[in-house]
């Protein structure tokens, strides 16, 4: 690598630090897609399709035209995000209470409720680090986070 020449070497540079974070978001996606399919076994996981979703954006439209699928990757991350804390609120508190002593069979699904809180839990945090490492790639790409909460989807030449 030492005969290269230097604008060479920022290339490549460049390139491994595109595809090192192109690979942290796909695998941290990966594992939400997992976790979605183990917690499948409490409540039903909406964050299977959304790991997935994220997968084929990687894959397909990560390196043509990257400030907009970042863009709405991020918005759609974090849409879920604020899903899963308005769920987390609701329903949680329910989960937690110990139920009438007469009722059974809520008692014993007690630690399927706390397994079902803590992977949750764990999806939301999995989500928010994906969403904070999607904001950080818009904001390398485009200089700024401005426009990011825009939602129009045009793709025009502000994102090529």
């Amino acid at each position: 690598m030492d005969e290269l020449p230097d604008n060479l070497k920022e290339q490549i540079k460049e390139v491994k630090k595109k595809t090192n974070s192109r690979n942290t978001l796909h695998f941290l996606s990966w594992i939400l897609i997992i976790t979605g399919i183990i917690s499948c076994i409490i409540k039903n996981d909406y964050n299977v399709f959304i790991g997935l979703i994220l997968v084929i954006c990687l894959n397909r439209h990560y390196f043509q035209n990257k400030a907009y699928y970042v863009k709405i990757m991020f918005q759609f991350v974090s849409l879920f995000c604020i899903v899963d804390l308005i769920f987390m609120l609701i329903l949680y508190p329910l989960w937690i209470k110990k139920g009438d002593k007469e009722n059974e069979y809520w008692n014993n699904l007690r630690d399927l409720h706390l397994f079902g809180i803590i992977m949750g839990i764990l999806e939301f945090l999995l989500k928010a680090l994906i969403a904070f490492l999607l904001l950080s790639e818009y904001k390398n790409e485009k200089g700024s986070s401005e426009g990011l909460f825009n939602f129009t989807y045009k793709e025009r030449d502000e994102f090529k």
